[in-house]
């Protein structure tokens, strides 16, 4: 049994906390025991992000898909890591199920590094000119951009990036919005067995 709900605490200082509740319920074919697992987690970031989108209107497209990303897929990978692990402490340091936990969990930490990405480039902050590898950029660009691409899952994506071009110097977070502006507007173009293709040069 699993299921999700907003919840809001009080520190000791006063200050109010808005949380998101997911709570799993687990039961022993064995001996019918059950036992119940919460996991908290604080949305202030999120909902911080969130505002500041709300006031700029040029991260709007990415705000939302943002947005999307965060609600949609963070908690859910919370629990299953959560769940992971304790699966992990029943499982024998050699054996092959404790191997798989691990796998998992490390595939749980790369989507969720996916996600934390995506929430900082939505932040607005004053930024500076960076020297930045451009084809790492748009790589980066093509991963945010996922859920997009998945509305339309038989989309061939042809990634063909020159790797020897320099690093340039840019307004990273802008020229990140300005990819995944036009991926993200490619994959909706285009009908559902089309084809985007992603190329750089000098």
């Amino acid at each position: 049994d699993h299921s999700a709900r907003a919840a809001q605490v009080r520190t000791s200082s006063g200050r109010e906390i808005n949380l998101a509740l997911t709570t799993t319920t687990l039961s022993d074919g064995h001996t019918g025991q059950t036992e119940t697992i919460a996991t908290l987690m604080d949305l202030s970031r999120i909902q911080q992000i969130d505002k500041q989108i709300q006031q700029s209107d040029k991260l709007s497209s990415l705000g939302t898909l943002a947005a999307g990303v965060a609600h949609e897929i963070r908690n859910p990978l919370a629990s299953l890591r959560g769940l992971t692990q304790l699966l992990m402490e029943d499982c024998a340091a050699e054996s092959s199920h404790h191997k798989y936990c691990r796998i998992i969990i490390e595939e749980v930490d790369r989507l969720n590094s996916v996600v934390q990405q995506l929430l900082d480039f939505s932040a607005v902050s004053k930024e500076e000119i960076r020297q930045v590898d451009i084809s790492e950029l748009l790589d980066k660009a093509v991963q945010l951009a996922q859920p997009a691409l998945k509305k339309k899952r038989d989309i061939r994506v042809e990634m063909a990036l020159d790797r020897k071009i320099p690093k340039l110097g840019v307004y990273e977070r802008k020229i990140m919005q300005a990819f995944l502006n036009l991926l993200i507007n490619a994959f909706e173009a285009v009908d559902e067995k089309g084809h985007v293709r992603i190329s750089s040069k000098i």
